[in-house]
């Protein structure tokens, strides 16, 4: 039985990545981890042909498979439409169930914007999420919760992705913080974090000063959940260890 909430990144196989395995070859033994959905980062793509075969690789599996796309929706104040398109098309490919963005400069919606965000957006059902991640410019509640806000009150179908650990990176509190998001997120991000020499590194769940547990208590138990951090040379065994330290939590 796939558990339900918990998502895998391909993040924790750097090592074997990096070694030249490709996400395709690691969505098999991911999904074996007891996991609802893989998320696959783009920057790990090496081949276009990559993305409609994982998507048939994921259903074979029967898990589903999310899609990071480390660029921003904005870029100068605008749409940055060009890119946009293509990430979205790379999303069907795969058969995204999620698609998530960094931010980007974002100054605020035109008449433009918004007709190239419901051009795009259309009625597919993919959720889309932005991002927190650890810059000032993507990753402080003071940007990403007035385009939030703004999202709503124009109908925009754009949510958060709220990343627990890279709060740390820009000096802010993650409570504080999901009190503020919390209705507009969908996915979360999952790391603990330890202050070495006063510089956050990321660290297994549990070994840092992340109050993990807490705020995943204060979201609800229907946002799903990844492991999104490197897990060294032996990956698989450490995940299992993060789930089962997770699962007492839930």
């Amino acid at each position: 039985m796939k558990n339900g909430r918990f998502v895998i990144n391909t993040l924790v196989c750097l090592d074997e990545i990096k070694d030249g395995a490709t996400q395709l070859q690691l969505l098999k033994p991911l999904s074996e981890l007891d996991v609802h959905a893989v998320e696959v980062r783009r920057e790990f793509i090496r081949d276009e042909n990559e993305f409609e075969k994982m998507k048939r690789e994921g259903e074979s599996l029967g898990v589903d498979l999310f899609y990071s796309v480390p660029d921003g929706l904005f870029d100068n104040g605008e749409i940055n439409m060009a890119h946009v398109q293509r990430y979205f098309m790379e999303a069907e490919k795969l058969g995204a169930k999620m698609v998530k963005f960094n931010l980007g400069d974002f100054r605020g919606f035109s008449v433009q914007d918004m007709k190239a965000l419901n051009k795009v957006l259309g009625s597919d059902p993919m959720v889309v999420t932005v991002e927190n991640d650890q810059t000032v410019v993507n990753g402080t509640v003071n940007n990403l919760l007035p385009f939030l806000i703004e999202c709503e009150q124009k109908g925009i179908p754009i949510h958060t992705t709220f990343d627990i650990g890279n709060w740390y990176w820009v000096g802010e509190d993650p409570i504080n913080n999901v009190e503020k998001l919390a209705p507009y997120i969908k996915y979360i991000h999952l790391k603990d974090v330890q202050m070495i020499e006063n510089r956050p590194q990321t660290v297994r769940l549990g070994k840092g000063v992340v109050p993990w547990h807490n705020i995943l208590s204060l979201l609800s138990y229907n946002i799903p959940v990844a492991l999104e951090y490197p897990c060294g040379r032996y990956p698989y065994e450490v995940v299992k260890n993060e789930i089962s330290l997770l699962s007492q939590f839930q």
